[in-house]
């Protein structure tokens, strides 16, 4: 989890490339493709995590409830980013996106580290 969270964080911050003008057609399926593989790799992990983290009685209702809440997350994030891209340009928002998944990495070793 912790690597492909690390490996997100690189993907993220690649998006900066076409924003400076690297726009060539390789660099833009390097960037495509480079978040959404991470992406993939990661969510194998965050689900058995949410997984192991449901009731045994409960876990199909506990399951749905932590993945609804980590895509509506992802939908508030990504609605706000539009904002965010008005008033900073597209380079400020992958930069703050690149530094919160290196947040969110650092908060999952730290919790990982005390169970």
């Amino acid at each position: 989890m912790i690597i492909f969270g690390l490996l997100i964080s690189v993907a993220i911050a690649l998006w900066i490339l076409p924003t400076v003008g690297y726009t060539s057609l390789p660099i833009l399926y390097l960037c495509a493709a480079g978040l959404q593989f991470t992406y993939s790799m990661a969510c194998v992990p965050m689900f058995a995590i949410c997984m192991d983290n449901s009731r045994q009685g409960n876990a199909g209702f506990d399951y749905t409830l932590q993945i609804t809440i980590i895509f509506v997350g992802s939908l508030l994030a990504g609605s706000l980013s539009g904002f965010l891209a008005e008033s900073l340009n597209y380079q400020g928002v992958f930069a703050i996106a690149s530094l919160l998944s290196l947040v969110g990495v650092l908060l999952v070793a730290f919790l990982l580290e005390q169970s």
